[in-house]
């Protein structure tokens, strides 16, 4: 719920794209969350589970704890987050510029915040004892760095092969 509040107020300041005024409105009889909704929350949230699992079986195979792989399983879906956080900033068009990052500097207190308080959940005693969580080596981090940089390059695939198919593109972007 942290995670979703902190990075969801973040979003909210999020300045307009460039060209909303020249675009129409939505139908009214067109639903909120369209087909291609449906397909993004779908393909992220599988993306999203398949990481998180990735990082508890990993910390497994190397011999962790229960409680230090549902630590580092928690990390991970908060690591999804923030990178997609970073995806969303625009449904189709890239990512993958500074330009893209810098217009809202909400969205990095939103981030710091989140940070803070995942560090605290996963290194402060009282939470620990609270969540049953292990402090978590630094290896882990730069794994789960490294895997939601994967997670983040994913979703811009997806977002290239919708801009790079006429038929997908009309769908995702249909008024």
């Amino acid at each position: 719920m942290v995670t979703s509040v902190a990075l969801g107020l973040a979003i909210s300041f999020e300045p307009h794209e460039a060209d909303v005024m020249l675009r129409p409105p939505r139908a009214m009889d067109r639903p909120i969350v369209t087909g291609f909704g449906i397909w993004r929350i779908l393909f992220v949230g599988a993306a999203l589970v398949l990481y998180t699992l990735a990082a508890f079986f990993w910390m497994k195979a190397h011999g962790a704890s229960d409680p230090l792989a549902r630590t580092v399983a928690v990390n991970a879906i908060t690591m999804g987050q923030i990178f997609y956080l970073l995806n969303s900033r625009y449904l189709l068009d890239s990512s993958l510029s500074v330009r893209a990052h810098m217009g809202n500097p909400y969205l990095w207190y939103g981030i710091g915040a989140v940070v803070v308080l995942q560090l605290l959940f996963t290194y402060a005693p009282p939470l620990q004892a609270i969540f049953d969580t292990e402090a978590m080596p630094r290896s882990a981090w730069l794994w789960l760095v490294a895997g939601g940089v994967v997670f983040f390059l994913v979703v811009e695939i997806e977002k290239f092969i919708v801009r790079s198919s006429p038929a997908l593109r009309k769908a995702a972007t249909a008024r």
